[in-house]
């Protein structure tokens, strides 16, 4: 089964590439690290895939035409893909926009592994300005994933602020089909004619519902 390169793959792929270019990786740890990772990327955006899809042989392949493009076409295999000419363009030309769209990929499974991290040991909600809660919170991040946790107080609150529902200074992991439910009533309220949603009242008519979806 042949699937297009997209943009989030390329991107990995020339990090790998010049990481090893560059000296801060071997080239095969490179290969196996893009061919661990493309695979579950893909079963995360719902795709079919088979068991040959970004495989390793795949993945050297690909590295050579990379080399191609690096070495202006005196190394490597000869490839027309525009994707991996303008994605390494990219790394060349404007490095920070290339960083910011690779944490941005690596983000978003850091983000789904935090949310379940938050709602497995938080499920009645954390309060976000609590030290106390921050110190328990590093300390079963450290339980769950056998290292401590290298982000800043602060960084762990923007975290919150971006995963959690907040309500009264506590943050709530809630599935996408609660938050759903809580946009349609405010819609509703809105057509209804209301032009000030009073938020905790909304919350105390749909709290036992809340907490249900919580945990």
């Amino acid at each position: 089964m042949r699937v297009p390169w997209d943009e989030d793959e390329a991107i990995i792929i020339v990090d790998a590439f010049y990481q090893y270019k560059n000296g801060i990786i071997k080239k095969n740890d490179a290969i196996k690290s893009v061919s661990a990772r493309l695979p579950e990327m893909a079963i995360k955006k719902g795709l079919e895939i088979d068991d040959v899809y970004r495989n390793e042989n795949g993945i050297t392949m690909q590295m050579a035409t990379l080399e191609h493009i690096f070495s202006n076409g005196e190394k490597g295999l000869r490839s027309g893909s525009k994707l991996f000419r303008d994605t390494m363009q990219l790394y060349v030309d404007n490095y920070a926009e290339f960083e910011l769209k690779k944490e941005r990929i690596k983000s978003e499974p850091m983000k789904e592994r935090f949310s379940n991290f938050i709602r497995s040991h938080f499920a009645y909600g954390i309060r976000i300005a609590s030290p106390i809660e921050v110190m328990r919170l590093r300390k079963f991040y450290s339980e769950d994933f056998g290292e401590e946790c290298q982000m800043t107080d602060e960084e762990i609150k923007k975290m919150l602020f971006d995963s959690c529902f907040i309500h009264d200074g506590k943050g709530f992991i809630i599935a996408s089909e609660t938050e759903e439910r809580i946009r349609t009533e405010i819609d509703e309220l809105y057509r209804q004619g209301n032009e000030i949603i009073y938020y905790d009242e909304l919350y105390a008519k749909n709290e036992e519902w809340f907490y249900d979806q919580c945990h």
